[in-house]
């Protein structure tokens, strides 16, 4: 017969270490944490963007002139894809309403920021947003002739000075 002592007993392995793990879980956490705060800042960019092109619009004087007082300028997602297809610089399209009528406006992001580029009126006419106002002149004239300056000689009569005592 054998006897069986607790000194005879295997010895279990020391619990591994779950250091690796701990390692994993951390770095895909900070991963998600930098990929939701990248994702809440564009947003956030967009959103004020968005406000910007609005605001631009609606001080817009040719798209006042043609829709009167801005009421509503909400994006057109199927004209911006539309665009998209097209292919050329990033735009968006707004369709936007006013007291005399409505149309559709193309803004691009441009050196300056923010850029009106075409108002469609809703028969189709374009009309381009991107000329200048006509109170600021484009061109001058400079007349490069020359400036004749009379440089006559200063004549000072002194008999007509009275010394004073």
């Amino acid at each position: 017969m054998s006897t069986y002592s607790p000194d005879d007993a295997p010895i279990p392995n020391p619990p591994k270490s779950n250091k690796a793990i701990k390692i994993v879980i951390a770095v895909v956490l900070i991963g998600l944490g930098i990929i939701c705060c990248g994702c809440l800042g564009a947003v956030a960019l967009t959103w004020m963007a968005y406000g910007d092109s609005v605001e631009t619009i609606k001080g817009n004087r040719i798209v006042q002139q043609n829709l009167g007082d801005v009421t509503s300028a909400e994006i057109d997602f199927q004209s911006t894809g539309e665009l998209a297809d097209q292919g050329g610089p990033q735009q968006l399209v707004f369709s936007v309403e006013g007291t005399a009528g409505s149309g559709k406006v193309v803004v691009a992001t441009g050196p300056a920021g923010l850029e009106l580029r075409t108002l469609i009126l809703e028969d189709g006419t374009e009309i381009d947003l991107q000329e200048q106002d006509d109170r600021i002149p484009m061109e001058f004239d400079i007349d490069s002739g020359e400036l004749e300056i009379d440089t006559g000689e200063l004549q000072i009569d002194s008999g007509d000075l009275v010394p004073q005592a």
